[in-house]
Formats: structure tokens, C-alpha cells, sequence
């Protein structure tokens, strides 16, 4: 709904905008009252028209994000349906539609020339880009100077002042339609991939498992938990394999009935429930969620719960149980203090445990109830406790993470493409890979890899290539789902501009 207003809004301005510059073109032509009213409604249609039928397009193709999201890209198409106003009758005559295409191709073919020379310098494509709008306003300029041979800005009549503010619209308006082209050819060509993706490079062996548990043997699962120590190891693991799980394998049940004192069994079987309760929900926004997908979510959560508080009972020092009931409570609408006290049990237990930490970070969001500024808090908390070389200092870069995100999905108001071009952003994602897995006292493991390949890929945002690079360096072929799952040629391309 938000979106929807956002979008009616910007076609009504438009709308305005380009009928006040046609009353303002009329007034100074000295044209009849009538005959101004006439052509103002009719620029003020078209102008509607020609932006709720982009704007539709876009969300069809591609999101409205992803193209003209940004503050450039709307501000530049208002503009640029000004010309309407100016534009449509910029002097009666056959040429004016020949005139008005050539400048818009003018100020497109200089804004195309800055962005090459953008990405030619190093600043890479987003950058390069941006300084199309920039240049396509200078040409326009520059062309309505020679045209008219004005040396100063006291020269300019009025109505060649307002009619080459017009063509200034026009390189606006050309240089961000080519940074909306770059984006979008980016990210459809980004879909391809070079590495395909394999759960087992992560966390060995979890397809296998998997599987194992679907055909009805549930044994190596209940091996590979008994003979792995580390807390956050055991996390990664049944993770990787209750992802992997489309449904609730019966497995599950008969492995609890014939040992129903494997602290493991019970482990796997709550992180299992949970995964199947978002498949029962579905993974939308709340407001599409039908009443049966209420229902099973916490139906199938009041298991997940009671299984991995059986699991906790039986391994009293496994801080694996305290990680998953976060996310948990977060689902059954819990207090604020349970969810702490269970972070807090965790950290009892395993104060390195990654799992609970994230979980942790995600419950402080305003999208769950919280806010930007508590989730940061805590964040640098956990941080500013953490040793050097601790994975610990990877929440940081996760609040950023969660924080764009909501910028994205959630806050019209908001230019989530240009959150990574904040420069206390830049520096407080490098200060954190710094301390951690940039340090030489940093010890990779498998609760560590997804965290790397976050590292690698928003240093690469950020313009830290240097670090990117090193993490690309830890990683190796260990390419996780996310953050490149559906671009996954992002991977290769980000690896590729790190090496360079």
C-alpha cells in the first residue's frame, strides 16, 4: 500500500510540474488564456500518463528499486517530464520534434561518455555512472551557450533562461536513464554464474547427510553431531542440512522414539521445525500470509521450541539449542527479555557462538519490533567485547546488512542503492573485518564462511578492494548461497575486480 502511494504521488507531481511549465511557456508566449488552460491539462495528461506507465514497466522488468529508485533517477525523470511543458511546442514548426529527440540523445550520449570515463578511472560502474547526470546537464549547457553565443549568466533572457533549464532537464534526465540502463543490464547479466553452489564445500558431507535422513537413516547425523565439539560447528551443521530438507522426514520422529536421550536428535528435529514452519507460513511479507499459514507457524514453532529445549536439557553446556530458540521466540512474539536471556545463556555456554549472535542482531530490527538504533548498539557491544581476530566482530558488517535491507523492502523514503556509499558506513564494515577476519589471529571454521563471503562482497561495495581481495583469499571455492543466490555471477565478477 505504502508503495502504491509512493507511486500515485509522483505521478500526480509530475502531472503538475509539467502542466505549471506549460502555463509558464504560454504566459511568456503571450498566448489566450484558453488556449494556455487547454495545453496545460493536456500536459499535465500526458505527463501522468507517461509516468505511471513507466513506473509500471519498471515494476513489471525489474522492481522500481532497481532502476529509478534512487533520489537521481526520480528526480531526474520530474524533470525530465517538464519537457513536456517546454518540449512538446518548443517553437511551432516541423523541426521541434526533430530538435526535441536530438537533445535528449545529446545529453544520453554524454552521460554514456562520463560514465565510461567513471569506470576507466577505477571508481567502478556504480560510481561511473553517477557522474552521467552531471556531464549530461554540462553538455546541455554548454550547447544552449554556443547556440545562443552568451558569455555571462546576466545575459540570458528569461524565457531562453527557463527554455535552457529545460534542456538542462534533459541531460538530468538522459544521465539517469543510462544509470537505471547500467543497473538493470547489471543485474540481468549478473544472474549467470561460474561457480556453481555446493553445500558441501561449506559444511562437508551435509548433502549426504541430508539425503540420508530423507530415505529414512538417520545414524550418520546422529554420528557426525555426537563427534563434533564445537557449538558453532554443530549450528553450521544442521543448518546446512535442514535447509536442504523440502519437508519433515519421518526419520526425524523414529530417530526420537528410539533414542529419545540424543541431545543431537532433538537438536536437528527443532532446527528441522523451524525451517518447516516457515515453509508452512511461507516466506513473504505478514500481510500475505493466509490464516492456515498462521496456524502451522506456530503450530510447527511450539515444536521447534519443546524439541530444542529437550536438547538443551541434555546437553546443558551446548550453547547449538540457545542460538535457534532466539529465532524461536522472535516467531512466537516472545519479550524482549526472554530473547536476551536466551542470548545470554548462549554466550554462558560458547561466548564465540556466531549463530546467537546473528540471531540475536536480526530480533533487535525495527523490522521485528525494535529499532535501527538498538540493533546497532548491541552490535557494537558484542563487538567492541570481542577479542582481535574473533568472528565475533562480523555482527557489525550483519547489523549493516539487515539495516540495507530494510532501507530496500521497507522504507519508501529511503535510497537503499546508495546506503553503501555512506563513508561511516565504508569505514565502520573495513574496522570490523579488520579486527576480524583480517587479522592474523583469525581462525577460519564453518561458522566462518558465510561471514567471509558477506566480507568479500560489501568491501566490494564500499570500494575496500584490498580486503575484499584477502577474503576472497580465505574463501577460496567456498562460495555461499548468499549473499550471491540469484546473481550468482556477482561472485566471479567481484573476485575478478579484487585480483585486478
Amino acid at each position: 500500500m505504502q508503495e502504491l502511494k509512493t507511486r500515485l504521488v509522483w505521478i500526480l507531481a509530475t502531472g503538475l510540474v509539467a502542466a505549471i511549465a506549460l502555463v509558464i511557456h504560454g504566459v511568456l508566449a503571450k498566448l489566450p488564456a484558453g488556449e494556455i488552460a487547454a495545453r496545460a491539462g493536456v500536459a499535465a495528461l500526458i505527463g501522468a500518463i507517461c509516468a505511471g506507465a513507466l513506473m509500471k514497466l519498471v515494476s513489471h522488468v525489474l522492481l522500481f528499486q532497481r532502476c529509478l529508485g534512487t533520489r537521481a533517477g526520480r528526480t531526474g525523470a520530474l524533470i525530465g517530464f517538464m519537457i513536456v511543458g517546454f518540449g512538446i511546442t518548443p517553437e511551432p514548426g516541423p523541426d521541434a520534434n526533430i530538435e526535441l529527440i536530438a537533445m535528449l540523445m545529446v545529453s544520453v550520449v554524454s552521460a554514456f561518455i562520463g560514465s565510461i570515463a567513471g569506470s576507466l578511472a577505477g571508481w567502478g560502474w556504480r560510481q561511473g555512472a553517477r557522474i552521467g547526470p552531471v556531464l549530461g546537464m554540462v553538455a546541455m549547457v554548454l550547447i544552449g551557450r554556443a547556440e545562443h553565443g552568451i558569455t555571462g549568466l546576466t545575459e540570458w533572457p528569461l524565457e531562453s533562461l527557463l527554455n535552457h533549464l529545460s534542456w538542462l532537464g534533459f541531460g538530468f534526465t538522459g544521465g539517469s536513464v543510462l544509470e537505471g540502463v547500467v543497473r538493470w543490464w547489471r543485474y540481468v547479466t549478473d544472474r549467470g554464474s561460474g561457480m556453481p553452489f555446493d553445500p558441501d564445500r561449506n559444511v562437508p558431507g551435509a548433502t549426504t547427510l541430508a539425503s540420508e535422513l530423507v530415505s529414512g537413516r538417520w545414524q550418520g547425523v546422529s554420528q557426525r553431531l555426537a563427534s563434533t565439539a564445537n557449538s558453532g560447528d554443530r549450528s553450521c551443521l544442521i543448518e546446512a542440512i535442514a535447509d536442504q530438507l523440502e519437508s519433515r522426514p519421518a526419520s526425524l520422529d523414529e530417530w526420537l522414539e528410539e533414542h529419545p536421550e540424543d541431545p543431537g536428535a532433538w537438536l536437528m528435529s527443532g532446527r528441522q521445525a523451524v525451517e518447516w514452519a516457515w515453509q508452512g507460513r511461507g516466506y513473504g511479507k505478514p500481510d500475505g500470509v493466509t490464516r492456515e499459514g498462521w496456524r502451522l507457524f506456530r503450530e510447527r514453532l511450539v515444536i521447534a521450541r519443546d524439541h530444542l529445549v529437550e536438547a538443551a536439557r541434555l546437553a546443558p553446556q551446548d550453547a547449538a539449542p540457545f542460538g535457534e530458540l532466539i529465532g524461536v521466540a522472535m516467531g512466537l512474539s516472545a519479550p524482549a527479555e526472554d530473547k536476551r536471556g536466551l542470548f545470554d545463556a548462549a554466550m554462558q555456554r560458547d561466548p564465540t557462538h556466531w549463530r546467537s549472535c546473528q540471531a540475536m542482531v536480526l530480533a533487535l530490527t525495527k523490522k521485528w519490533g525494535a529499532s535501527h538504533e538498538e540493533m546497532f548498539d548491541f552490535a557494537r557491544e558484542v563487538a567492541a567485547r570481542a577479542p582481535e581476530g574473533s568472528p565475533l566482530h562480523g555482527v557489525i558488517l550483519h547489523a549493516h546488512f539487515l539495516r540495507h535491507d530494510y532501507a530496500d523492502r521497507f522504507d519508501e523514503d529511503e535510497d537503499a542503492d546508495e546506503y553503501w556509499d555512506d563513508r561511516q558506513v565504508r569505514k565502520e564494515i573495513a574496522a570490523a573485518y579488520r579486527e576480524g577476519p583480517g587479522s592474523p589471529r583469525f581462525r577460519d571454521a564453518p561458522q566462518t564462511v558465510q561471514q567471509l563471503n558477506r566480507f568479500a562482497y560489501t568491501l566490494g561495495l564500499v570500494g575496500e578492494w584490498g580486503l575484499s581481495r584477502h577474503a576472497f583469499e580465505l574463501i577460496g571455492n567456498r562460495r555461499t548461497e548468499w549473499p550471491w543466490d540469484g546473481r550468482p555471477g556477482m561472485f566471479e565478477h567481484f573476485r575478478k575486480r579484487a585480483r585486478a
